[in-house]
């Protein structure tokens, strides 16, 4: 008996299951919607609402910005006690995306360029781009800054910003409920039935 067992195992090992709800958690504040399984769908709307509440509860962009003016004033003025309540609310708000930042992290790997063949064993980097053709090395920059370009619109800062100061505002007044779920046709090959999960709008 699975008592006491929260969530689905998907058929994964702990760290890949992590990874590919964080992955889908990450897509769905970023299109707010995404098509997958119904399973996977269930585990991917309780890590969402649960970091939309904890948005919802941490001070928003407003208090910071008072907290912080506040705890200026109370520290040239001296008063302790001002300071460390400005302190708390700046506190909480950094804890709040400290939590966030666990799921929406991405962990993006710096591109190397791929090295010449017959360089020395182990070169530095620095001395085998030197040695490239002009030409060749002209492409390798110009890919690495497409690629900077690419991780710079999925970067978990993105994340972290478009959660607290787009998605959670839109259901400020809301008491839960911020996914829904519609199920589509089962999918062709095993069968599996297929939902979209999306940001209520309503």
């Amino acid at each position: 008996m699975r008592h006491r067992k929260q969530g689905r195992k998907l058929g994964l090992p702990s760290d890949q299951r992590l990874a590919l709800l964080r992955g889908q958690v990450r897509q769905l504040f970023a299109y707010k919607g995404i098509i997958t399984t119904q399973c996977r769908a269930k585990e991917v709307r309780r890590i969402a609402e649960r970091l939309i509440t904890l948005a919802k509860k941490s001070p928003t962009e407003e208090e910071i910005l008072a907290a912080r003016q506040a705890k200026q004033r109370a520290r040239e003025a001296q008063n302790a006690a001002a300071e460390a309540e400005a302190q708390q609310v700046l506190a909480r708000a950094v804890h709040a995306r400290t939590v966030a930042r666990r799921y929406l992290a991405t962990h993006t790997p710096a591109w190397i360029p791929r090295l010449p063949r017959g360089t020395d064993e182990n070169p530095s980097i620095g001395a085998a781009f030197n040695r490239l053709e002009p030409n060749r090395k002209a492409k390798i920059t110009e890919r690495a800054r497409m690629r900077a370009r690419i991780r710079s619109h999925q970067s978990s800062e993105d994340y972290i910003s478009r959660l607290f100061k787009e998605i959670a505002p839109r259901f400020r007044d809301r008491p839960g409920g911020y996914t829904r779920i519609f199920r589509l046709p089962f999918r062709r090959g095993d069968a599996s039935p297929m939902v979209k999960l999306e940001l209520s709008t309503e």
